[in-house]
């Protein structure tokens, strides 16, 4: 009796020690999946402070671009820029020129620089998107100076100034307004580039404790995992093992009443028979053997069963497939049953392949599960369910399963 209670006593000591390290090792893999997913996120991002300081850049490029338009038009306006000679006195004024010195509105003539002009103001406006609040001052500025330097170049094509006075205010304001303009894109871009580098050098950083923690991280996260999994594993075949062992002693008990009562019979009616004072008549004795043998046939199916089934577990249950005579094996269940109850054989049998034991077995079941719980009219019907099958209904007209126990 020591000996059983110190084994009790330790494997409770062992059970608590392994629900302390499961803790402690849940605990651990809830840090190690958080310190992968935060390193994760910050990974992640990094790359896209990268994408967006990328896509700053590539606006104010498009900026410079349509600045570089703008001013080549200027250029080509006063001769400046191959294209077309420089304006002299003798040039007549252009009627198509919508935009005033300082109205902010696009000169009409050349598709080219209102393409570019309206290409300025939605990238601005994109770019507006993407720059802090202390940044949108800048920007105001160099939209600013574009509207200036685009009034001054409308003021070239309108032609209200020719020769030198128009190159003189080509010189004297247009090409002040473009430096403006360009000053104000440079340092945009200056800023865009130190901001661009910061995130490509910590994202760099990031990635670098990434390669290097990561690594370390999973494996002992798969390694506490794996022992996890096994851990609960054997709890699980513990369980198994506790719940076969319950389904064992229900077997038995089961098995056992089923037994006790054809057994039962057969030994009182033995004992009844073999006493030689009991006042027997010949019609009594004749019943009295029919009863034994009838139960020693159930006995003898409840002993079938089971062996079926041990067979079944260990894999070594052997079927037949041979011609099958359905009506003939229906018969021979019949014949061992008691015929108190009118059991009727109804339709066809079609020739069928299977095992003669088998299938004789399936009726007595069936059969015999109708007669104790069924009611007074019982019917074996057979016929073909299909080219391929055939069909045996057992019917009977008890009352039915109650709906909260078909479950």
């Amino acid at each position: 009796m020591a000996d059983i209670s110190f084994v009790a006593a330790s494997k409770h000591r062992r059970a608590r020690s392994s629900q302390w390290l499961i803790f402690i090792l849940a605990g651990y893999l809830a840090l190690t999946g958080g310190a992968v997913a935060w390193m994760l996120i910050n990974n992640a991002a990094h790359i896209s402070s990268i994408r967006v300081e990328a896509q700053r850049e590539l606006l104010i490029s498009d900026l410079d671009a349509t600045v570089q338009v703008e001013a080549q038009h200027a250029g080509v306006s006063v001769g400046e820029v191959p294209g077309m000679g420089a304006m002299d006195d003798g040039d007549s004024m252009s009627e198509t020129g919508l935009l005033e010195a300082g109205s902010g509105e696009s000169p009409a003539d050349d598709p080219d620089l209102l393409a570019a002009i309206a290409s300025f103001d939605e990238t601005a406006t994109s770019l507006a998107g993407l720059l802090s609040d202390s940044e949108q001052q800048d920007l105001e500025n160099v939209t600013t100076a574009h509207n200036d330097f685009v009034a001054s170049i409308a003021v070239l094509d309108t032609r209200s100034l020719i020769g030198q006075e128009a190159m003189s205010f080509y010189h004297n304001t247009t090409r002040l307004h473009e430096a403006a303009l360009r000053s104000g894109l440079q340092e945009l871009q200056l800023e865009s580039s130190k901001r661009l580098q910061s995130a490509i050098d910590e994202a760099s950083s990031a990635e670098t404790q990434l390669t290097s923690a990561l690594p370390l991280l999973l494996l002992a996260g798969i390694l506490a995992t794996v022992y996890l999994v096994r851990m609960h594993a054997t709890r699980r075949e513990i369980v198994t093992l506790e719940h076969l062992v319950e389904a064992k002693g229900e077997f038995v008990a089961t098995v056992s009443h089923e037994l006790r009562t054809p057994l039962t019979a057969v030994v009182g009616f033995a004992d009844l028979l073999r006493n030689p004072d009991a006042d027997l008549s010949a019609s009594d004795r004749a019943e009295l053997m029919a009863t034994i043998a009838e139960q020693s046939n159930e006995v003898s199916a409840i002993v079938e069963d089971l062996l079926v089934a041990a067979r079944t577990d260990v894999g070594e249950l052997t079927v037949v497939q041979v011609p099958v005579d359905l009506r003939a094996q229906t018969a021979q269940i019949l014949e061992t049953l008691d015929q108190g109850q009118s059991i009727a054989v109804l339709g066809e049998a079609p020739k069928v392949i299977g095992d003669p034991a088998r299938v004789r077995q399936i009726l007595r079941n069936l059969i015999t599960n109708a007669k104790r719980y069924g009611g007074d009219h019982i019917s074996v019907d057979m016929g073909a369910l299909s080219d391929s099958f055939a069909s045996i209904v057992i019917k009977d007209d008890g009352d039915p399963i109650s709906e909260e126990d078909q479950k």
